[in-house]
């Protein structure tokens, strides 16, 4: 379910220029410079989520208590005495109005909605449900593992300490068999063989035990115990949305992706981030927006890439590829969609070679039909990048077994070869059609069903921006026996040495 928010009148949004976010299930991205709002706008949903803690009446007000003082929230060059805000879904429109109910400098606001369609309509109810269940996590987060309280939504220090210990070591099995996943996550993640968090005697630190070693967690890089808590708050708030403030705070780069994908995995819906990383958006987002502002200083949000369209060659210069070369990741593999780019880095991730490939979309089928001139064109600059290996997949979209490429993709296939590229074409119709039945359950539930070979993804099947979460749920040996099995272990295994 998709819907839109437009802001009015808050903080750095004016209300001659109010700010219109599309919201999609899955991870979305908002980049821009210093000072330009980005913050704001994650902030927006975290202060005013209280408002949509029950249903209200359309025209009805009442006293409603804010964050903190009104005139920290309303824009400073605000002309009108009301914050406005509008929800957006179906056609259907909730307009929500603030205004200061005596004293500005109070945290009492006296709040009015006003309703386009009946009341409890239920693509609106499904809406204040996401916006309701949000985990906000904020950008100043080096401090998280010897404090104590909250950072905004998370919990740190003795607090968190008591939350974990009582999921771990409570009564409640199926809090118990929570943490155990997320502790078998995080040792995957990390590459250890076995991982566990525990309280020490004293209840004020965590016992980090990682194979044969043990850490406190106070002991450990601030990036890394960020990573933990974080994922831990989130695993025991289980939010629909989440939003996080500059993910790619204190991590180094190889952990950026990494820590973006387990995060979003824990929400219902969705992860919107705001971030200065072009190249951390383009390896992890469904969606990104630009966050600038205009000669008259006033905010604008547009989506990215609509007023620059980068070159395949550009985006890879974008993702930091020198950085990817220094850590030993001098391999491109250059997969058909957006939605493709964390699949297969989950794909790779089972076979233990994601971090020797910087993936990247080579922008669909689209591509695939273009002239071959404008083909050989743009990848013949990334050629010029001097990787190790460059390496194409793509659907087949065969229909059957028998089937050969159709004759766009044989060009396209064999085009690639005379680049000097390896080329993989699926040969079941595409990538959703490897997916098995228990793992498409445990993310979609039970009325979704897995694809026969050559069957195609229809509307009516799940969404593409769950692919990532539905490969995340399956082990390496799903694909043994499969031609992308064969093709990962004969051409990429060899690549990554």
């Amino acid at each position: 379910m998709d819907f839109k928010i437009r802001i009015s009148n808050y903080r750095s949004i004016e209300n001659e220029s109010p700010i219109e976010l599309e919201i999609k299930e899955g991870i979305t991205f908002i980049l821009g410079i210093n000072n330009v709002g980005k913050s704001n706008l994650l902030k927006f949903f975290y202060e005013f989520r209280g408002i949509l803690s029950s249903p209200i009446q359309h025209g009805f007000a009442q006293p409603f208590s804010l964050p903190t003082g009104f005139d920290h929230l309303i824009n400073r060059k605000s002309k009108s005495g009301s914050i406005e805000f509008d929800i957006i879904a179906e056609n259907k429109k909730s307009s929500f109005i603030l205004s200061p109910s005596v004293d500005p400098h109070n945290s009492s606001a006296m709040l009015s909605v006003h309703h386009s369609y009946p009341n409890q309509n239920n693509e609106i109810v499904a809406v204040t449900e996401v916006l309701r269940r949000v985990l906000y996590i904020g950008p100043f987060r080096s401090g998280i593992s010897n404090s104590s309280g909250s950072n905004f939504d998370v919990s740190i220090g003795s607090q968190f300490i008591n939350e974990w210990r009582s999921w771990s070591d409570g009564e409640d099995i199926s809090k118990m068999q929570k943490t155990t996943e997320l502790e078998e996550e995080l040792a995957n993640l990390f590459g250890f063989t076995t991982f566990s968090l525990r309280a020490n005697l004293a209840g004020n630190n965590l016992l980090v035990k990682a194979d044969s070693e043990q850490f406190l967690l106070t002991d450990m890089g601030s990036g890394i115990s960020q990573f933990i808590i974080v994922l831990a708050n989130a695993l025991i708030r289980k939010p629909s949305l989440i939003l996080i403030d500059e993910p790619e705070t204190n991590l180094h780069p190889r952990l950026q992706e990494t820590f973006v994908r387990a995060l979003a995995s824990k929400a219902t819906y969705g992860l919107i981030a705001t971030s200065h990383s072009i190249g951390l958006a383009r390896s992890v987002a469904d969606q990104i927006f630009s966050l600038t502002k205009d000669e008259k200083g006033k905010s604008r949000l547009f989506p990215y890439g609509l007023h620059f369209n980068p070159t395949i060659a550009q985006s890879v210069s974008e993702m930091n590829y020198s950085q990817y070369v220094e850590m030993g990741g001098n391999n491109i593999l250059l997969v058909e969609g957006r939605t493709d780019v964390k699949v297969f880095r989950e794909i790779l991730r089972k076979y233990s070679i994601e971090n020797k490939f910087i993936i990247l979309s080579f922008g669909g089928s689209q591509f695939i039909v273009k002239e071959k001139s404008k083909i050989i064109e743009e990848l013949s600059e990334v050629n010029r990048l001097r990787a190790k290996s460059v390496t194409l997949i793509f659907d087949s979209e065969k229909t059957a077994s028998t089937q050969e490429l159709k004759g766009d993709f044989k060009a396209f296939q064999n085009t690639c070869l005379d680049l000097g590229f390896k080329v993989f074409a699926t040969d079941r119709h595409s990538t959703e059609n490897y997916f098995t039945q228990s793992a498409i359950a445990k993310v979609m539930g039970d009325t979704f069903k897995a694809l026969a070979p050559y069957e195609k993804l229809e509307s009516k099947s799940w969404d593409k921006n769950k692919n990532w979460l539905i490969v995340n749920e399956m082990k390496k040996e799903d694909f043994e026996g499969t031609d992308l099995d064969k093709f990962i272990k004969q051409t990429l295994i060899p690549l990554a040495s």
